[in-house]
């Protein structure tokens, strides 16, 4: 429904009272009609505001120019084997549904762009426009660690799940490389081989002295006194003539006696 009327008139009016409901309505004035007006929507010039729960019930369009509040609470619904067409701007703070309808929209608007997605518009629900590369919502902080001889460490930084970056900072304003986080593990630390202690030498031991073995003087060694000789005595074959024998006897006798002498005379001289 559209209602022209001279500025600052009334685009509807009645003598008593008035019911709208379950309408569009376009007009010229800037009344609200104190609540006469249910479940519709309320255009004054370009600036249209929905009014409790609305259902378009036929083909509807928003012209280029034109702007569409859903305040919060309220809701439209684009009828079943409706069409709305979206040339406008289309605000939503309550709910905007097609149920059933169809929405042809070629100016999106409103949603709000991160960095891995893009803004959802809200008469259409279909993504539009670019990136916004600073508006992280998935901003996870990562405490410092130390490196080991065993593993690797890492500096305090941020990270983006959204958008798989790291940051140095938690406004993220600073990009940095996953390579750039990483501290690299502890060399082992080398062990000082000991150096052994200088091994004592023997001390050097004095030969022992030679005893000398005292050698006794030896003693004249007495000549041993040479013992005599015995004279071999003759076999005298027996022959029965006892003069022999007798004769014999003497002169062993004076050889004898010769021999003590000699003896005898050698003891006297020593």
């Amino acid at each position: 429904m559209k209602a022209n009327a001279a500025d600052d008139s009334d685009g509807i009016g009645a003598w008593n009272t008035i019911s709208v409901r379950g309408s569009w309505i376009e007009t010229t004035g800037s009344e609200d009609y104190n609540g006469s007006i249910t479940d519709s929507v309320l255009f004054n010039g370009n600036s249209g505001t929905v009014i409790g729960n609305a259902t378009l019930l036929g083909d509807t369009t928003l012209a280029e120019g034109k702007t569409l509040l859903i305040p919060e609470g309220t809701s439209l619904t684009v009828g079943e084997g409706k069409t709305f067409t979206n040339r406008g701007t289309v605000t939503v703070q309550g709910s905007f549904s097609a149920d059933g309808g169809t929405v042809d929209c070629t100016s999106h608007s409103g949603g709000t762009a991160t960095c891995a997605a893009q803004a959802l518009c809200d008469a259409c629900h279909k993504p539009y426009g670019d990136l916004a590369p600073a508006n992280h919502t998935a901003l996870t902080h990562m405490e410092a660690k130390a490196a080991t001889t065993e593993a690797e460490g890492n500096i305090e930084y941020w990270y983006c799940e959204g958008c798989g970056k790291y940051y140095s900072d938690g406004t993220a304003a600073t990009e940095i490389t996953k390579e750039q986080i990483v501290t690299a593990k502890l060399k082992p630390q080398e062990t000082a081989t000991p150096t052994p202690a200088p091994t004592e030498q023997p001390t050097a031991t004095a030969a022992p002295a030679a005893t000398v073995q005292a050698t006794a003087t030896p003693q004249p060694t007495a000549a041993a006194t040479p013992a005599p000789t015995p004279k071999a005595v003759p076999t005298i074959p027996q022959t029965g003539d006892n003069s022999s024998v007798t004769l014999l006897f003497a002169l062993l006798l004076l050889s004898g006696g010769a021999y003590l002498g000699m003896a005898a005379s050698k003891k006297a001289k020593q």
